[in-house]
């Protein structure tokens, strides 16, 4: 029997997942032997025991792991071609996949049109029957309305919700006997997004009705039988399998014509609007006609509620679609393969042409960011501000030293960047140009600059402490697991790795033994010194970001003890995680020399610092953090643990303390000695702080950059 290993997300509550949960089972009925490497468990794949077949079928897309025999690529695609964010993808499958399997013709003319050149096939993906047809008990609506219109799935741009919304507040009104269900599946980052498009309409008067549902429900088919007309005005779609769930159970579906639903959509269960291809921010997409859409919801309002008849002919019109027979396809496709008879390996070995050229890799602009549909905001604001003057002045200097120097950034890597002697840039946008050079065999040392603390190593952390304080283990945001899944695959590829601080280095050191770490003074940001307004007490300030791998639960627990008369104790918290946990939150409550001040915009770092004597940042592991450098920058002296980045900084001088991690002896002892020194004698540090860090300034961070690059050129010419 041969060996098939399929990985992707088995668990979650996302279309790949679902895909994966429903197919694999019906495959194995046909005697395969399936092993699943199932992604959102973070399981690494065994490649001691190569597979026959290994079977792709996940989001982020992952072209470099191919560990099988034969090798397939298997994912929808929303627009017609690969757009910026995802050119990679044609190099990767062509160099490493033999086959690639989509669920709809539109998915593999975009393959096509974007130069994919190993053979496609398209197997749809499919629905249960016994649990969705027309017999499905309807779940009960809170509404008085007979007509529903329906809109299932996630809410954002791609979908086309802004013309759904406004296709039908301008075509009905509240007299009428119509309501439309939005029922939503959106991650937190597309809910802003919506509520602005609503905040449109907020001015209409006699609105008709909206019924919205954000619940996250894995059985959703009595939401269909519940409708009348499903209403699915895409921009882009891979498959489109909640519309073929809605017609499975009976209801006629109003779609955007010229999208992959047209592969199971016809006269006899759904309405075409009408669209034209459009390109927005380099993707082509479809834009459905508003006008049409009106015309169309007005005609099936009209023609009333169907029979139960006209139920049983339209889930009949997609008996076919079932995933019983989709696994069907996948087993003559399996057995194919191995027979040899159909496919033949196709890989296109790339041999890049090499030239003198220097490439820095740093995304700059955040409008094209990889991250802008996965990051909140604030998030963005966190990892990217911070460092893009630095960069910019940084980039100045390699084009003095290096006059080959290319800059690009994620979004914009296909654009003249052909080879380079170094790639450099920070984990999470590198990825891209990373493949690039592997696929097309660059002579590239891959460099990366790392001005954070480990993501690895920082998750560990954080959730070992969580769970000492009472809180359970919480899945990554889509943001982050995102991130770690980046981060795995760039750290795999990289050679040399540029930190900040020693910590970091040892870490790297011990656990990349593929890559040299080489060590650089940080810049940090010079603000005019400071001292706040004494008020018979010294201000502590704690930067709780990250907060339990910063030290929280330490902090929280000597201070309770302590109990200092003449300190407060300002708790600066990104979140509210912290109150989480009923043992800090007792805390907080029993000791009223402890505040809290949530941090909502990065903006407001320095009037926080304005407003505090000290910093402290008992910290279980962290790397250089550029908060507590400005801190310093502007006069806040700083108690730190011996496991931090920051203390690279002050060891040796007055104007901080280092204790040792986890001792709370020697942080309530350090509390202790900064408290009683007095308002005007911490003053003083902090005027040497202030003075002292002015040494590290730009000029000598892109000087030890360049230095580094250097380095690394020269011992690729020799």
């Amino acid at each position: 029997m041969i060996s098939i290993l399929w990985q992707g997300d088995y668990f979650r509550l996302n279309s790949f997942a679902l895909v994966n949960r429903n197919l694999i089972p019906k495959i194995k009925e046909f005697g395969h032997d399936i092993h699943l490497a199932p992604t959102d468990k973070y399981q690494k794949i065994n490649m001691s025991d190569q597979p026959d077949i290994y079977v792709f079928h996940n989001y982020p897309y992952d072209v470099i792991q191919a560990p099988g025999k034969f090798n397939i690529f298997y994912f929808p695609y929303e627009f017609s071609e690969f757009y910026a964010r995802d050119y990679f993808l044609a190099d990767g499958i062509n160099a490493n996949f033999d086959l690639v399997v989509v669920p709809s013709n539109f998915t593999k003319n975009a393959c096509i049109n974007s130069g994919v050149n190993v053979p496609i096939e398209v197997i749809p993906e499919g629905f249960a029957p016994e649990i969705f047809n027309p017999n499905t008990q309807p779940v009960n609506y809170d509404t008085e309305k007979q007509f529903r219109f329906l809109n299932l799935g996630g809410a954002f741009d791609r979908k086309g919700h802004d013309i759904l919304l406004r296709a039908y507040m301008d075509e009905f009104s509240g007299d009428e006997n119509v309501t439309l269900i939005i029922k939503s599946f959106s991650y937190q980052q597309h809910i802003p997004w919506f509520n602005k498009i609503l905040e449109e309409f907020s001015d209409y008067k006699n609105p008709p009705e909206i019924l919205f549902d954000r619940q996250e429900l894995e059985d959703i088919s009595g939401y269909y039988t519940a409708a009348d007309v499903g209403v699915y005005p895409y921009r882009g779609e891979g498959f489109g399998l909640t519309i073929l769930e809605n017609i499975a159970c009976g209801k006629k579906v109003i779609v955007t014509k010229g999208g992959s639903s047209d592969d199971f959509c016809s006269q006899h269960n759904a309405k075409f609007i009408m669209a034209d291809v459009k390109e927005t921010d380099g993707k082509k997409h479809l834009e459905p006609d508003y006008k049409h859409l009106r015309i169309l919801m007005r005609k099936l309002f009209s023609e009333g509620k169907p029979t139960i008849q006209d139920s049983k002919n339209i889930s009949e019109t997609v008996s076919d679609f079932s995933w019983i027979q989709s696994a069907k396809k996948w087993d003559k496709l399996i057995k194919l393969i191995v027979s040899g008879e159909k496919l033949q390996k196709n890989r296109k070995k790339y041999i890049g042409k090499r030239n003198q050229l220097l490439a820095i890799f740093y995304d700059l602009d955040d409008s094209i960011s990889p991250w802008k549909e996965y990051i909140p905001t604030d998030k963005r604001i966190e990892s990217i501000s911070p460092w893009i003057d630095s960069r910019k002045k940084l980039i100045s200097k390699m084009k003095d030293n290096f006059p080959k120097t290319n800059v690009c950034n994620s979004s914009s890597i296909q654009n003249g960047v052909n080879s380079a002697n170094i790639i450099i840039g920070e984990p999470g946008y590198c990825y891209e140009l990373f493949v690039k050079a592997k696929n097309h065999n660059w002579k590239s040392k891959k460099v990366l600059f790392h001005s954070d603390f480990p993501v690895n190593l920082a998750s560990k952390i954080e959730n070992e402490e969580r769970e000492k304080c009472g809180i359970n283990f919480q899945e990554f945001p889509r943001y982050q697991s995102l991130l770690k899944w980046r981060y795995d695959r760039e750290f795999d590829m990289a050679e040399h790795i540029i930190v900040l601080d020693t910590f970091s280095k040892t870490y790297f050191n011990n656990n990349y033994k593929h890559i040299q770490a080489h060590l650089v003074q940080p810049p940090i940001p010079h603000f005019p010194f400071h001292h706040s307004k004494y008020q018979n007490k010294i201000k502590f300030l704690f930067w709780g970001l990250d907060p339990f791998r910063r030290g929280v639960r330490l902090l929280l627990e000597t201070w309770n003890e302590l109990k200092p008369k003449n300190a407060e104790l300002i708790c600066v918290f990104e979140t509210q995680i912290a109150f989480a946990s009923k043992q800090l939150l007792m805390y907080l409550v029993q000791n009223p020399t402890i505040n809290t001040v949530e941090l909502s915009d990065y903006s407001n770092i320095v009037q926080i610092l304005e407003g505090c004597d000290v910093q402290i940042l008992p910290a279980i592991g962290d790397g250089f953090f550029l908060p507590a450098a400005v801190g310093l920058s502007m006069g806040k002296p700083i108690i730190t643990s011996d496991k931090s980045g920051i203390q690279d900084i002050i060891k040796g001088k007055s104007f901080g303390i280092i204790a040792s991690q986890g001792s709370k002896n020697e942080l309530g002892s350090a509390i202790k000695r900064i408290a009683n020194l007095g308002y005007d004698n911490i003053v003083e540090l902090g005027k040497e702080a202030s003075k002292y860090v002015e040494e590290y300034n730009q000029n000598q961070f892109s000087n030890s950059i360049i230095e580094v690059l250097k380095n690394i050129d020269n011992q690729m010419v020799n």
